[in-house]
Formats: structure tokens, sequence, C-alpha cells
């Protein structure tokens, strides 16, 4: 509790006041200019206003939050409440409040707030896109991403209303899965500007305090990696099906890969013939210089071409 007469300056700081600060009721003078003197320089002018505001205008009660210096010299957060109490005339003669030691408060709002930062600088540097949204699947959060694939998801907009009606129950449908699950993963197909996407899309739980369950969704783009795979598998398809031997080895010339026709041809199987070197092949009818020839040339990045006579695994020559 504080009191101050405006008529004669005089202050009366209870005990509680003083302790606060880390004073015996003795310690501390009951002065304005003692209370001043503790107001960290930051602060001052702000409170000071604050008082002739409620003051001049007694309808208008303090409010401040301001920092005072407490004994052991470190700062101290505290919330000033007070009401100026008028005479017959209107005219403010008193004012009295109270004061709440909110340190505690400030510590959490000042960690709250750095981690906000933390997690701003985070999400602002993701080269994901990151979504959550509400019970509803309304999106509540959405973090910048450059060169974004996805319709940045505007507050309260849907997943449909952002990528149409297919992609969008997609989403949808993996958020369900995601809040019964903890979490669920589905690769997405989006068209945008007349282009194809796929992406990855990485649902989980976010359950809330009030028994809520929201839902986090991180997207990742990998349409390069699905059209390479894609034209990966097409190769794959050209060597699985060629009626010709086809063998790739390792540098040192060990198989790492032979197509079917190569067991068809050789009787070798896959399992076989895999780490095995073309050595077994030979048949001696082909001279070591010849292939010395041969791996000096594809070594140097050009093409060889060739007659050998080899041997399949029953020893018949071709």
């Amino acid at each position: 509790l504080w009191d101050w007469d405006i008529r004669t300056n005089a202050v009366y700081l209870s005990p509680r006041w003083k302790a606060m600060l880390g004073y015996k009721d003795e310690e501390f003078p009951n002065l304005f200019q003692a209370w001043r003197a503790r107001v960290h320089p930051d602060d001052i002018e702000k409170i000071l206003q604050d008082i002739e505001i409620s003051r001049l205008s007694p309808e208008i009660p303090l409010k401040n939050m301001c920092r005072l210096r407490h004994k052991e010299g470190h700062w101290i957060w505290v919330l000033e409440r007070g009401q100026a109490i008028c005479d017959e005339n209107g005219k403010a003669v008193r004012m009295v409040g109270f004061q709440t030691d909110i340190s505690d408060i400030k510590a959490l709002e000042n960690e709250l707030r750095a981690s906000k930062q933390q997690f701003d600088l985070f999400m602002q540097h993701m080269p994901y896109m990151v979504a959550i949204k509400d019970e509803f699947y309304r999106s509540v959060y959405s973090n910048p991403v450059k060169d974004a694939f996805l319709n940045k998801p505007a507050a309260g907009t849907t997943a449909i209303e952002n990528t149409g009606k297919k992609a969008g129950q997609q989403i949808n449908a993996l958020c369900d899965r995601a809040v019964k699950e903890g979490k669920a993963e589905e690769v997405i197909k989006y068209e945008q500007n007349g282009r194809e996407h796929v992406f990855r899309a990485v649902a989980f739980a976010i359950p809330q305090g009030d028994g809520k369950v929201y839902t986090g969704v991180i997207y990742i783009d990998i349409s390069k990696q699905y059209r390479d795979e894609h034209e990966i598998r097409k190769l794959q398809q050209v060597l699985e099906k060629s009626p010709v031997s086809i063998i790739i080895t390792d540098v040192d010339g060990n198989m790492e890969y032979v197509n079917p026709w190569f067991c068809h041809l050789t009787g070798y199987p896959q399992e076989e013939a895999i780490g095995q070197n073309p050595k077994i092949l030979q048949s001696g009818y082909t001279s070591q210089n010849e292939y010395k020839s041969m791996w000096n040339t594809v070594s140097r990045g050009e093409v060889w071409s060739g007659i050998f006579k080899n041997l399949k695994k029953n020893g018949e020559a071709y």
C-alpha cells in the first residue's frame, strides 16, 4: 500500500511495500523523492506522466509497470495501481494505490518473447511449409516460405479452399488419421499454375489444454525427386526388358547390376553374378592386352567396341 498527500507531498509507504525492495520499515524514508530515486531511468518519465494524467483526470485510474531498484542492487518489476481522491470541488488531493511484485511474470514474459523470437526465426528459415490447423482443420498459422509450392493458407481457411477439392480432401483425411493415430504421412499431388507438384505431407496431433486437438502439417516438395525417380523407373524398365546383355560394374570391375537377359544368356542368376568380376566369363580366347585396352578406354570416359568369346555357367561358349 502507498498513500500520497498531494497537498503536503507527504507519502506513506507500508512495511510490505518497503519489504518488496528488501528494506525494513525504518530503513526506507516515507518520501516521494526516495521512491522516485529508485525508479529505473528508462521508466521514470512514463510513470510520472501516468501519475499526472490520473491527478488531473481523477476518473482515469493509475496503472503502470515499472522497475524499482532493490536494496541489493538488482531491479524488480512492479505493477503500480492507484486512484486519485478529490475534495468537494473535484480537485485531486490524495492518491492511494497498491504495488505488486510482477518480476516472475515479467521474467516469464521475456522468456516467452525470446522463445517466440527463436520460433519465428526457425520458421522463417524452415525450407518447408508448415501449417497449424484447429479442430475443424482451419489454418491458424503458416510460416513464410520463399517460392512456396502451395498457396499460403490464410487464417481461417481450409485445405480445400487453398489447394482445391482433391488435394484438400486428401490433406483433411491425413489430419483425421493424425488425430486418431498421433502421426500420419501421405504423398499428394497438387496442380498450381498449370504445373503438377508432388509433396510429402507429414501431419501430427497437437493436443490443446482444453481437450481440443490441433494438427500440424509439414509440406515437403518432392516434385523433382518424383520426376527423377519416374525417369529412373522408365530407364530401369528399358534395362529390364532389353534383349541385350547389360552389365554395370564399379571402378574395380565388380558387377553391381546385371539385367535379366544377361542371366538368361549366361545361366548365372542375378544373386550369383552381383559382386563377381566379369572374369568369370572369360574363355581364354580374348588376350589380356585386349582386356587392358578395353579398361583403359572406358576409364578415360570413351566408348570401346569389340568382340568377346565368353563362357556360360555350364561351360558353353558364346
